[in-house]
């Protein structure tokens, strides 16, 4: 009672289980709430007065934030990790799964909705990402002087030069949502290519002959392969399979796209025409990113920690072995016959390395002056090797955002 003088036990935990975040429905008939098993695993729950029942709402036994019901008592929203990343979902009461809202950042902690429904507000911890673009000179391109640098109070990263090195396209969400942007190599004239309002973009690569972007994007909680006119018109979605498909890259000869999917338990590089069509198997090795060599004979990829390459033409697979050792993420790319990476060891230096192909020989080019930016295509060299784009961490904070209309 309101006065606090009755007191009605409703459900009783399971031993070593117990319940938080409990809240009545807007109309008063039912209580949710969040049953945690241990830390990082929760589900939802939903306890009806008038019948004393108790369901189970979610099966995922991942961590669960915070939640509201909708004001008509018919749905919930929730803040889950349970796709990997904290995301928003909305569940509607006996109609099927929670669904992802698009519209609302990842990695968000905590968020409110205004009586009608038609604001959200929500917190979220930011990494502020930056572009530095560098020029090499000297001797064999050894000394190295920052040109310009892209940066906003968000993320900007993702950054690809055009084949003729004009220009320069990457990754921003200083709308508040992540939208590709392309800009010139002095980082000048930065403009909004797309307008697709959401989260989950990333990855941009020109077609060799300047005319396209490439790129993946997240629609209902499934990555698949995108194209775009660098104008922003025509777009065409190329991939469409229930599994992942992601990081897509171009053959030297404008062909083939190629790109990572999850069909089977592990990611494996496919290729899918330009025009589009069905998807072909290429490695059968795991493999997550890959880039083609300027001649089109090898094609090099990461199996997640270490660089392996395909001979297309005998079909060979096999860890590149002068860098067996070196862990490589997404901060490596191809420029002529020279690999340009950056060891992803914990406390060692952030240093771009190069690895000449055909020396088989390697060197230490100039330390990154900032962290780097976790599953983030970090480095891009333009054609000719003299321009070096590098994406890293400037800054991490907290926020509160709010978004009118987001329905």
């Amino acid at each position: 009672s309101v006065d606090g003088r009755e007191r009605h036990l409703l459900v009783t935990p399971p031993p070593q289980v117990y319940d938080t975040l409990q809240q009545f429905s807007p109309d008063g008939k039912q209580i949710a709430f969040v049953r945690w098993r241990n830390t990082g695993n929760a589900d939802l729950f939903l306890y009806t007065l008038a019948s004393r029942q108790l369901t189970q709402l979610t099966c995922d036994e991942k961590s669960i934030n915070d939640f509201e019901w909708g004001v008509n008592s018919a749905e919930i929203y929730f803040i889950s990790s349970r796709k990997g990343v904290n995301r928003l979902w909305r569940l509607p009461l006996g109609e099927g799964e929670p669904v992802v809202i698009a519209t609302v950042p990842s990695h968000i902690k905590s968020f409110t909705l205004s009586p009608e429904e038609n604001q959200l507000a929500f917190t979220q911890p930011i990494t502020d990402t930056q572009i530095d673009l560098f020029e090499r000179n000297g001797r064999g391109g050894a000394d190295v002087r920052r040109l310009c640098r892209i940066n906003s109070s968000r993320a900007d990263d993702h950054p690809r030069f055009s084949p003729d090195g004009s220009r320069l396209v990457f990754v921003s969400s200083r709308t508040g949502l992540e939208e590709i942007w392309v800009a010139r190599p002095d980082c000048s004239n930065a403009r909004q290519l797309t307008n697709f309002r959401q989260v989950g973009v990333g990855s941009p690569r020109w077609s060799p002959d300047g005319q396209w972007i490439v790129f993946d994007r997240n629609i209902k909680d499934n990555t698949d392969v995108f194209k775009i006119r660098v104008d922003g018109t025509d777009l065409r979605q190329l991939t469409s399979d229930p599994a992942a498909e992601n990081m897509p890259s171009w053959s030297r000869n404008g062909d083939w796209i190629y790109f990572s999917s999850y069909k089977t338990s592990t990611p494996r590089i496919y290729r899918v025409p330009a025009q589009g069509g069905a998807a072909i198997p290429v490695t059968l090795s795991q493999g997550q990113e890959a880039i083609e060599s300027a001649d089109g004979s090898s094609l090099y990829f990461t199996n997640g920690t270490q660089l392996w390459r395909k001979d297309l033409r005998g079909g060979e697979e096999s860890a590149v072995p002068e860098l067996a050792s070196v862990p490589i993420g997404r901060y490596w790319d191809l420029s002529g016959p020279t690999l340009f990476y950056v060891p992803q060891a914990p406390g060692e230096r952030l240093m771009i390395n190069t690895f000449d192909l055909q020396r088989r020989t390697s060197a230490e080019l100039f330390e990154l002056p900032g962290s780097l930016a976790p599953w983030v295509p970090g480095i891009h060299v333009a054609p000719g090797g003299h321009l070096i784009a590098v994406a890293y961490v400037a800054n991490r904070f907290g926020d509160i955002s709010l978004i009118k209309g987001w329905k």
